[in-house]
């Protein structure tokens, strides 16, 4: 029973990563008028993937440094930081900020689960 559900868990993830993604960008492209604020926002969901899959590769190969674990933390922190001040400066509803922030974590989430499932699933790693 355990491996079902972990395989449905994982088959969730690898759905909800590009709708998250799709979510996030098809919904703050319209918003933005220039091409620089639609870079800003893509910047910072690449920021934030790049430093969950990092953060996810030290912990799976038990490369504990310290600082490295520190600089992973404080890059999502500041990529969710930044996205809430971006959000907060552009001129739409409430409830849409909360939207593309929700589809913004999710997005990252999901890049978790398929980073650790990708591990476990792949022959080359065992």
């Amino acid at each position: 029973m355990g491996n079902t559900s972990g395989v449905l868990y994982t088959r969730a993830a690898k759905i909800a990563l590009p709708v998250g993604i799709l979510v996030y960008a098809t919904g703050l492209w319209p918003i933005c008028p220039t091409l620089s604020e639609k870079g800003y926002y893509i910047a910072l969901l690449a920021l934030g993937l790049f430093s969950v899959v990092v953060y996810v590769h030290l912990t799976r190969h038990h490369c504990f440094s310290a600082k490295m674990k520190t600089w992973c933390q404080l890059m999502l922190l500041v990529s969710m930081g930044l996205l809430a001040v971006g959000l907060w400066n552009e001129p739409i509803t409430l409830s849409q900020r909360l939207i593309y922030f929700i589809a913004w974590v999710i997005s990252l989430i999901a890049m978790t689960v398929c980073s650790k499932a990708q591990h476990i699933t792949d022959p080359k790693q065992r």
